[in-house]
């Protein structure tokens, strides 16, 4: 999700998980892309103004040269789908509107590659997945048009790559708005995506202002995307918003990424309202149906899971962030299934900043956590499980200005870690790609 200057405590119920996207959302500034021009004529034109600093070491991770397709733009997510093989996503603006961002890495360089938009209004890819070269879907949410903006009937978005190019495929819709935020590719004729639906139009700038949101999940059977039922675990008594008589009540069911064990075997995660405060949301899929798994709470305050990461059949990891108290920093919550129940792994912090984790991978013993600290104008975070402890691995701050940095998504390969995300400043948003090397 396109990463976060605000925090949970700014926004209520499902507004925590879409906070990313409002960056882009609030003010549509103009983008340096022609009218007519193409992400890719862009991203073969376009050359970064901002290089990088010299590499980190090899243990941390450090940013890598790539297109820019316009002013602005950030990624969300990243994949890696065989070695040397790789994909991102996310967003980049024109004069108008935000529209869908892919590029890909070819074991040489990143370049970016034309994904068709469903409409001329606002597009963004939140997740992408893949099971081989020819079969990669991204997945995500548009609006049929701009109009009446910022509240907008989103439609969830799901497109495929085929191995030479990316197609969009019709999806349900089940709501007044819907959107996808996370996807997992088990083969040709199996991929699941997960997200929320909602009773009203929704706002990428005000997201207290929202009403009803219930989980979302979609199969791909290889002719069509389906809705599978999910449990809606907070169905508490719905609260007042100061949002005026439009929106005067909200209840929120959301899931935020999904993992893949094996087919038969799935986790997706999320938050849910309990009428105080979000609540960790774990949902599991047997093979039949898909069930609530309890999960624990770091506090009484704010807990929210954004993406789980599938190591083996009984470790299965969760990331997320926490607040210990109303008026205290977002700290990082990493939760671990041992094969019977999800137990809270301790996970560092930077002192004295809100810490926040927004992807995590696991490839066997490895595993990765990534996200964004806020000092200084705000750090990319990212963080490495050596089979006994997570520790703080040093990454890369891009960007000549006072800038806040958040790494979004992370995928491990067998000789390297790569993260994507984005830097943000008052005149700035660029996508960001950081790799290292593995570190088992």
């Amino acid at each position: 999700m396109n990463r976060r200057l605000l925090s949970i405590g700014l926004l209520t119920a499902f507004g925590a998980l879409l906070a990313p996207a409002i960056l882009r959302a609030q003010s549509h500034p103009r983008s340096s892309m022609a009218l007519g021009e193409t992400p890719a004529d862009a991203g073969r034109a376009a050359a970064r103004p901002d290089p990088p600093s010299p590499p980190r070491p090899l243990s941390g991770l450090h940013a890598v040269p790539i297109p820019e397709p316009g002013l602005r733009g950030g990624l969300d997510a990243i994949a890696l789908v065989r070695s040397g093989n790789a994909w991102a996503v996310g967003a980049y603006q024109t004069a108008s509107s935000d529209l869908t961002l892919a590029m890909h890495f070819n074991g040489r360089r990143w370049h970016v590659v034309f994904t068709p938009n469903p409409s001329a209004g606002w597009a963004h890819f939140f997740s992408v997945a893949g099971k081989g070269a020819n079969d990669v879907w991204a997945v995500g949410t548009y609006a049929p048009t701009n109009a009446g903006w910022p509240n907008l009937a989103f439609r969830a978005l799901a497109e495929h790559w085929d191995g030479s190019r990316w197609r969009v495929i019709s999806t349900p819709n089940v709501g007044a708005a819907e959107t996808l935020f996370g996807v997992a590719v088990l083969g040709p004729a199996d991929a699941w995506a997960v997200g929320g639906s909602y009773n009203s139009k929704i706002s990428f700038q005000n997201l207290q202002c929202e009403h009803t949101a219930h989980t979302l999940i979609e199969h791909w059977n290889g002719r069509a995307w389906r809705v599978v039922p999910g449990p809606d675990p907070g169905r508490s008594a719905s609260f007042p918003q100061p949002c005026g008589p439009s929106h005067p009540r909200t209840t929120v069911n959301v899931l935020s990424g999904i993992a893949a064990v094996r087919p038969g075997d799935l986790w997706a995660v999320g938050h849910y309202w309990d009428g105080t405060a979000n609540r960790t949301l774990v949902e599991h899929w047997n093979g039949r149906r898909w069930s609530l798994v309890p999960s624990p709470n770091s506090s009484a305050a704010e807990n929210v899971l954004y993406v789980p990461a599938a190591a083996s059949l009984r470790v299965v990891w969760a990331a997320g962030t926490y607040r210990p108290a109303p008026r205290a920093h977002d700290r990082t919550l990493i939760e671990r299934w041992n094969g019977r129940v999800w137990r809270v792994v301790p996970s560092p912090n930077v002192p004295g900043q809100d810490n926040l984790l927004f992807g995590i991978a696991a490839r066997g013993p490895d595993a990765w956590a990534v996200g964004r600290h806020d000092g200084s104008a705000g750090g990319p975070l990212a963080e490495h499980w050596d089979g006994t402890r997570w520790t703080i691995v040093p990454s890369q701050k891009v960007g000549r200005c006072a800038c806040t940095n958040s790494l979004n998504g992370v995928a491990i390969g067998p000789l390297a870690t790569w993260a994507a995300g984005e830097f943000i400043g008052a005149n700035v948003h660029r996508s960001v790609i950081e790799a290292g090397r593995s570190l088992h």
